[in-house]
């Protein structure tokens, strides 16, 4: 059993070694290559490939190095078991041995209590021949036996001592005799208690055998259940080297097929670098072109401009000198007004005086020379003429005219730029989303702001068309005219079309694009000139898809629905301008 023990401990010592050596060898293996390694390479199949199968092969070694250590959990469970079974094997052994041990101590102590058994048996019967043989002594020899030896007593003393005598011999003899019998009868008892226990000890070394047998045979089995099982493990270690060996290959195939897609992945950045540095080139020379357009463009504008705010100047000049030209002509009006007003008061009180005159006169009064035109006088006394050609009353001492000098109360408030037309009456509401926070020259005169915009043209003619996509839903969220926003009252120079974000914008009609800028106001707006005076306005656009001086077809592309600039929500602000003045778009076009 102890060999047995040593051969087993070497074998768990060698399987143990064995799982070391599996350990070391998958730590050995060079780490797989991660997908940064390789991220700034474009996409390859056969790099993909690999690595599915290096995935598939880890998960493989995995699951083996899992079965491999269930086995050697169970191996070890079986030799633990088994170490048990070996110890249970011994103490049963080791009882069994001391139940020997008993019943040879056990036969050995009844050999005892026969021997004492013959002994008393013998001593017994050697008494019993003595007592025997002093009577056949007594009697042979012709003796006095006891009844002679009391019978012949001389006195009752002599008889009682004679009788004492006898008695003691008899009730020795008798003691003596009994004792050995209770001594026999004793030993006899201890002789089958004994028999008893070793009639037991035997039982118990018989099932000392049995169980010894059947554990060994457990035992047995143990042994080849662990062979098994070292068999499996072994088995499975060569799997997982098998498994080792395939992703270190893999790995190979990767590293490889990488340093070659690194390769292609060079030349292609090269040839990307060169056609980069060929489009910045070109990038280069378009932007150098274009700060020029725009140079020229700008210097352009500022031409216009300076050649505007001239004829602004002029303009408001003019409109000064009208206008004080109007206000002499309104104070003229007022003054002969009032001179006439005076002049008929004056006038009537004459004929008023005249009247008086005459009744005076009537009375005996004497005026003479009332006629003549010359001095006058007042009830006060004192003296005035009337100058008819002049229409003044001059008092003596004194002069006033009749007119003040002021100028004339006609409701002129001097502001001639607003000539707006609202389309109707204000409600003073506005939708709560998706309309036009503020449009640019809300609080001035269109004619003044876009007078450099105005193309003296023909009308062009031709149908026109519906200004959004055909087909997308749309709200007018805020119409053109006076509006409330926020509390404070707001021209709204245009119509506002609520709609998906992205919609395309169509041309109302055929005509030149004017303007195609971004304003803070408008946004990304473009301005359309058709002709006739007729132009149209499309702003908070997302992206203008036609630049200033295009040409454009009706119902053509001019960009998309946004919300920049001053918006609130995704929405086409749409404005119709005839003769440099704001029209209602509800006249162009069918809401």
């Amino acid at each position: 059993m102890k060999s047995a023990k040593i051969l087993k401990g070497s074998r768990l010592k060698t399987w143990s070694a064995g799982v070391l050596s599996a350990i070391l060898v998958a730590s050995s293996i060079s780490a797989p290559v991660s997908a940064s390694e390789y991220a700034d390479l474009p996409t390859d199949a056969k790099v993909q490939s690999y690595q599915d199968q290096l995935e598939d092969l880890r998960a493989r070694q995995a699951q083996a190095t899992e079965d491999l250590k269930a086995l050697h959990q169970e191996q070890g469970n079986a030799w633990q078991e088994k170490l048990k079974l070996d110890e249970l094997i011994n103490i049963t052994t080791q009882q069994k041995q001391l139940a020997e041990k008993q019943i040879e101590s056990i036969r050995g102590q009844i050999a005892e209590k026969e021997q004492a058994i013959a002994d008393t048996a013998a001593r017994i019967e050697t008494q019993q021949d003595a007592f025997f043989g002093r009577m056949v002594d007594s009697y042979t020899e012709k003796k006095t036996d006891y009844l002679e030896l009391v019978l012949g007593a001389e006195n009752l003393v002599d008889f009682l001592t004679k009788f004492d005598y006898v008695v003691n011999i008899l009730e020795g003899d008798r003691k003596i005799i009994t004792r050995l019998e209770e001594d026999k009868a004793s030993l006899a008892a201890d002789q089958e208690i004994l028999e008893e226990a070793l009639r037991i000890q035997e039982g118990l070394v018989a099932d000392y055998e049995k169980a010894i047998n059947e554990r060994q045979l457990l035992n047995n089995s143990l042994e080849e259940y662990i062979d098994t099982l070292q068999t499996n493990s072994d088995i499975m270690s060569q799997v997982i080297d098998q498994y080792v060996q395939e992703q270190s290959e893999v790995q190979d195939s990767i590293a490889q097929r990488i340093e070659q897609v690194r390769y292609e992945n060079e030349l292609r950045k090269e040839e990307e670098r060169k056609r980069l540095a060929a489009e910045e080139a070109e990038r280069q020379r378009r932007a150098a072109e274009e700060a020029e357009r725009q140079r020229q463009e700008e210097e352009w504008r500022r031409q216009q401009e300076e050649l505007e705010r001239q004829r602004q100047q002029e303009e408001e000049a003019a409109r000064q000198a009208q206008e004080a030209e109007w206000q002499r002509q309104q104070e003229e009006a007022e003054r002969q007004r009032q001179e006439e007003e005076w002049r008929r008061q004056q006038e009537e009180e004459a004929a008023r005086q005249e009247e008086e005159w005459n009744n005076w006169n009537d009375s005996g009064w004497d005026n003479s020379g009332a006629s003549s035109g010359g001095d006058q006088w007042t009830d006060d006394g004192s003296q005035w003429t009337l100058d008819l050609s002049s229409g003044r009353e001059q008092e003596s001492g004194s002069s006033h005219t009749g007119y003040d000098g002021s100028r004339a109360s006609s409701g002129y408030t001097g502001d001639t730029s607003s000539t707006w037309d609202t389309g109707g009456a204000w409600t003073g509401d506005i939708p709560e989303d998706n309309y036009t926070g503020g449009d640019s020259w809300s609080n001035v005169s269109y004619s003044d702001s876009y007078q450099a915009y105005y193309v003296d043209d023909d009308y062009v003619g031709g149908s026109v068309s519906w200004v959004l996509e055909p087909g997308v839903a749309y709200t007018v969220s805020s119409e053109q005219g006076w509006r409330d926003l926020y509390g404070t009252a707001d021209y709204h120079l245009g119509t506002d079309l609520a709609c998906p974000a992205g919609t395309e914008i169509h041309a109302y009609n055929a005509g030149t694009v004017l303007i195609s800028e971004y304003h803070y106001s408008y946004g990304n707006y473009v301005l359309v000139d058709h002709g006739g005076g007729l132009q149209t306005l499309y702003a908070h656009m997302a992206e203008r898809a036609v630049s200033a001086g295009d040409w454009v077809e009706s119902g053509q592309i001019l960009g998309y629905v946004g919300m920049t600039g001053s918006a609130y929500g995704y929405h086409l602000h749409f404005e119709v301008r005839e003769n440099g003045e704001v029209q209602n778009p509800r006249n162009y076009l069918d809401f």
